[in-house]
């Protein structure tokens, strides 16, 4: 009995080794494939006006160089503001970070004993987008043309008194090309589609402000930023129970008309972009000069060239005002935290300047297509009409893309370029993104977006695949850009997984 006894109780104990262990069972191990049915199952909840639309994404693993998920990588999308990454990596190397722009107030004679100046005054541009009132990097510019006033008080200390001719705005450094192809008639009105001038300042835009009344009827208090007499403003808004305010102006002229109401008690403000950038720039320092007591009885004029034509500088060898901007990196942020359009195009050009001697569009976007090359991506990829992705005509693909970010990790600048970069929920284009997600302050990108468009590039820190480098593209839907960039910040917060 003992013995049988015995016998059982070892049977009982094998048995229950035998038995499977009652403990969680381990995760599945991480692999792309499930990075990739992550990330489709993200697009397959996408709402019903975003179901027809195209859509191509490509995730790069920057410790090892290994695709993990990818998905029409390779073909090409309008990128919208996601081209600003392409100029502003480019701009970095081969600019370098410690490069400046240099502007000049000169002419051909010094002042005399008088403080006469015979002849004319030359603004001189250079390219230079920070001849503002902008607190660099980030604030808007607004109280004024605190730049172009310094410029005065040099030219006052210089000892001019009286400028028997002009005030001219020169625009010569580069060639006539203000609206790249692919943007609308309706982009030259705006203040984000204000023209590309050599001679550039408070970017190129007059801000109008209108504040109502709390009297239900009364005509609205307009001001204006800077507070030059220079468009013909015609405004018959009013004070109302809401704001529905219309704003006419045809492309190229001075004549505004402003119609429609304003909330009582509300302001309602517009920027207008500039017709004329280099003579605005001449009629805001003749306007500095003559409240400091100089005399100017010439006036105000520009000077441009055309595409066509070889550059003709001015005879202008006595400088009286110098003004030097920051260092290049502080323009790169303003174009890809804030997505400047007017900046992106600046340094466009300003590349083609120095690099080929052609301050061209063209020329500009050479070096784009060879940055593209050095990165590892076919030029084919891509195809560039401007800088900023505002033309509706510039592609490129979510493959390129991904390399370009892997590449700029890699260089030599990489510490640069990271902080060149919106922070998910925390500043620029994306302070709005991943609402009550924290998380998403481990992704910086690029966004950009207008009709049927909405895209995505940076990089994210993955809990699961450490640092990736991501491009998320789309286009032709229909949806309203809100519920395209929900979407986007699905796949970003997928990525961090």
């Amino acid at each position: 009995m003992r013995l049988r006894f015995a016998l059982w109780i070892a049977l009982a104990l094998a048995a229950q080794a035998a038995e499977p262990a009652t403990t969680t069972p381990a995760p599945p191990r991480p692999t792309p494939a499930r990075l990739q049915r992550a990330l489709m199952e993200a697009l397959a909840c996408a709402s019903p006006g975003l179901a027809g639309s195209l859509i191509g994404f490509d995730v790069i693993q920057l410790s090892t160089g290994r695709t993990l998920a990818q998905y029409n990588q390779q073909n090409q999308f309008i990128p919208a503001s996601n081209t600003k990454l392409y100029t502003t990596a480019a701009a970095l190397m081969r600019l370098g970070p410690d490069y400046k722009y240099e502007t000049r107030v000169a002419a051909a004679v010094a002042p005399d004993s008088t403080g006469r100046l015979a002849g004319d005054l030359y603004f001189i541009g250079a390219g230079d987008p920070t001849l503002a009132s902008r607190v660099y990097p980030l604030a808007s510019p607004k109280g004024g043309l605190r730049d172009v006033e310094a410029l005065a008080d040099q030219i006052v200390a210089a000892g001019v008194k009286r400028i028997d001719g002009a005030v001219i705005g020169d625009d010569t450094a580069y060639p006539k090309d203000p609206f790249p192809m692919g943007w609308t008639v309706d982009d030259s009105i705006w203040d984000y589609g204000a023209p590309v001038s050599a001679l550039t300042i408070h970017d190129n835009l007059i801000t109008v402000r209108l504040t109502a009344p709390m009297a239900a009827g009364a005509l609205t208090r307009i001001v204006l930023d800077p507070p030059l007499e220079y468009f013909t403003i015609d405004n018959r808004s009013t004070s109302g129970s809401e704001t529905q305010v219309k704003i006419d102006r045809l492309p190229g002229s001075r004549q505004v008309l402003i119609t429609g109401t304003i909330a009582a008690g509300a302001t309602f403000s517009e920027g207008l972009a500039m017709d004329d950038p280099a003579r605005y720039a001449a009629t805001a320092l003749a306007d500095a000069l003559e409240r400091r007591g100089v005399t100017i009885r010439g006036g105000v004029a520009s000077r441009s060239r055309s595409a066509d034509e070889a550059p003709d500088p001015v005879t202008a060898p006595v400088t009286l005002a110098i003004h030097e901007s920051g260092t290049l990196p502080s323009i790169l942020m303003v174009i890809n935290k804030i997505s400047h359009n007017l900046y992106a195009e600046l340094v466009l050009r300003e590349m083609g300047r120095v690099i080929n001697g052609s301050a061209t569009r063209q020329a500009g976007i050479s070096e784009i297509y060879k940055t593209v090359w050095e990165a590892g991506a076919r030029t084919e990829c891509c195809y560039f009409q401007d800088g900023s992705g505002l033309s509706r005509q510039t592609l490129i693909s979510p493959l390129s893309t991904a390399k370009l970010l892997q590449y700029m990790f890699r260089s030599k600048y990489r510490d640069v370029w990271w902080t060149l970069l919106p922070i998910g929920g925390v500043d620029g284009t994306l302070r709005r993104h991943f609402e009550n997600q924290p998380q998403g302050k481990r992704l910086r990108a690029k966004s950009g977006s207008y009709a049927h468009t909405a895209t995505m590039s940076g990089y994210v820190e993955s809990t699961t695949w450490g640092p990736l480098a991501f491009s998320v593209l789309i286009n032709n839907f229909n949806a309203e850009t809100a519920e395209a960039t929900l979407m986007l910040d699905k796949i970003g917060l997928a990525l961090l997984e």
